[in-house]
């Protein structure tokens, strides 16, 4: 059982996961590199910006992690895998895309399979990936780290509290923030944990206002975090809190004292929406909930929350990235939505850009030194191999 089949029976009735009806992956070559046995021709213009299908995966993964690397490639591991039987295994495989000649390449496995970790970049250039499901789907306590100098992975200890559907962020002394999700025994948690990585130790810090599962998490200019929405109440029957009611609420964490604040809140609930850092730096959320077509805004200066329009669709388990110049697009959403969208914070405006060259949800979405984007995965009829570059 996949996370989409965890959130989609909470979000939308009827709904099911499209794991099980996955297709094998291909076989990857002796060298360790991937050549392609799918010709990427698709290409698709939008209103501004263009996408093109590329090199495909050498597996077929959604619900996987993706991290900019200091060298300009990209790293993607674990997420979900092709159903063998009642159980999906997830990925321990990991792969790096390299930008420069557009070839993926195989690097080392992660000591287990695991679906829906979060990862995040470590300021010595290493990446830290943790929690996520097993093969039942169950939350794990596990922490890996990747060194893209040796191509392995490490243990990183265990955290004191399994967790899916948490927040992991980097705060700005190089320690790593990890909140909320849910756990084992199905209880949406508001236990927050901090990894030192000098020391390899983790910590428990101070809890945040409510349980929160699959909210948001962004580290704000001046160093706090911002963390907002979620689901609050769970039950055994969708083994996680995303099923409503959903949180309008946010509240702040202080690195500097360690202690959490309650800030305004958003207009509407949302879960599993995404949070955007702006320039200017306030921070954008969008969609979530109920496949929800409104966007918000929220401005430190002042802790209060402001309307950012509508998208042209509801979007859930979408992308959103941060352009070069500003601008914001959404990519994807629940269905396979193909579409995509852009929001320009100067004229508060949203515009189409297009459509992907397939439509896919659970995917990733990966801003390159080179002021592309790299989309990778995800799911449509079956989990998907492909991947697509779009260029502003």
């Amino acid at each position: 059982m996949s996370r989409a089949s965890v959130i989609v029976a909470g979000l939308i009735c009827g709904a099911v996961a499209m794991a099980c009806s996955a297709s094998p992956a291909a076989p990857a070559p002796a060298d360790g590199s991937i050549s392609a046995t799918e010709a990427p021709a698709k290409q698709t213009t939008g209103a501004v910006g263009t996408f093109l299908a590329t090199e495909p995966m050498g597996n077929r993964r959604s619900f996987h992690v993706a991290v900019l690397l200091n060298d300009g490639n990209v790293l993607i591991a674990a997420g979900t895998g092709e159903a063998t039987g009642r159980w999906a295994p997830p990925h321990e495989t990991a792969e790096i895309y390299d930008p420069a000649t557009g070839i993926w390449s195989f690097t080392g496995d992660l000591a287990k399979g695991r679906e829906d970790p979060i990862a995040t970049l470590l300021s010595d250039g290493r990446v830290l990936v943790v929690g996520g499901g097993d093969v039942r789907n169950d939350p794990v306590k596990n922490a890996d780290i990747y060194d893209p100098a040796t191509g392995e992975w490490m243990p990183a200890g265990r955290t004191k509290d399994p967790r899916l559907g948490h927040t992991v962020v980097t705060l700005a002394d190089g320690t790593v923030m990890v909140a909320g999700g849910w756990n084992d025994f199905l209880r949406v948690l508001e236990t927050v944990e901090i990894y030192d990585p000098d020391t390899e130790k983790w910590i428990a810090v101070s809890d945040m206002s409510v349980p929160r599962a699959l909210h948001s998490a962004t580290v704000l200019k001046d160093g706090r975090v911002l963390v907002a929405g979620g689901g609050k109440m769970g039950s055994a029957g969708t083994r996680m809190g995303a099923e409503g009611p959903f949180l309008e609420t946010a509240e702040m964490y202080d690195p500097a004292t360690g202690e959490w604040s309650a800030t305004g809140s958003m207009a509407e609930g949302r879960a599993v929406h995404t949070a955007t850092l702006l320039d200017d730096g306030t921070v954008l959320v969008i969609g979530g909930g109920s496949t929800l077509a409104t966007a918000e805004i929220y401005d430190p200066a002042t802790g209060t929350w402001s309307a950012a329009g509508n998208l042209g669709e509801g979007r859930v388990l979408h992308t959103a990235t941060l352009l070069g110049d500003g601008r914001v697009l959404v990519t994807g959403s629940l269905g396979s939505v193909a579409t995509a969208e852009l929001y320009d914070p100067v004229s508060n405006t949203w515009s189409s850009a297009g459509s992907m060259t397939e439509g896919r949800y659970q995917h990733s979405a990966t801003l390159l030194k080179d002021g592309s984007i790299l989309i990778v995965g995800g799911q449509a009829e079956s989990l998907l191999r492909s991947t697509e570059l779009y260029t502003p």
